[in-house]
């Protein structure tokens, strides 16, 4: 499976946790368009709109998000993982992130999750984007950080009308 193959819009709810539990969420609609090479996606933190691309190219890949990641940085491929791409970056001199996308076959769902590693090695799920024809529930580790869910609720695919799941 590659990008190509999940061309089209995704459309889905996004969650941020913001609290030291990930016991609250903020929730706001979202989208993630797919290309042969990009997945730019939308969102909004406390109604302020917020947008992000994760590009891949042959030269190498790059992301930036409005909310957390202002400037576009470039990543470096993570080797012999289970999705469609993975990659990551150091920011702050130690600090990391590691960003994945996927898809779920069984409930046809995009998912994007970046994983935020501390200095001291801890890895802690912040975002995961999902989008697609059914809800899904993201699981991550009870700490100080934020993470992020968007879920989804159905696909628009190019030239065929769209139907809500």
């Amino acid at each position: 499976m590659n990008l190509s193959d999940l061309e089209g819009t995704w459309i889905g709810t996004s969650e941020l946790w913001v609290d030291p539990f990930g016991d609250e969420t903020q929730s706001s609609d979202c989208t993630m368009t797919v290309t042969t090479d990009s997945v730019t996606y939308t969102w909004a933190y406390e109604g302020t709109p917020q947008e992000g691309v994760i590009s891949l190219a042959d030269s190498g890949s790059s992301f930036h998000d409005t909310w957390h990641q202002k400037e576009e940085v470039a990543t470096e491929p993570v080797p012999n993982v289970a999705s469609i791409a993975t990659m990551r970056y150091r920011y702050a001199e130690e600090w990391g992130w590691v960003i994945s996308i996927c898809h779920r076959s069984p409930t046809d769902e995009l998912v994007v999750q970046m994983t935020n590693i501390a200095p001291w090695g801890e890895e802690t799920t912040l975002f995961a984007r999902r989008a697609g024809a059914t809800f899904a529930t993201a699981m991550a580790p009870r700490n100080f950080m934020t993470r992020k869910t968007i879920r989804g609720i159905g696909r628009i695919l190019p030239a065929i009308p769209s139907t809500m799941a």
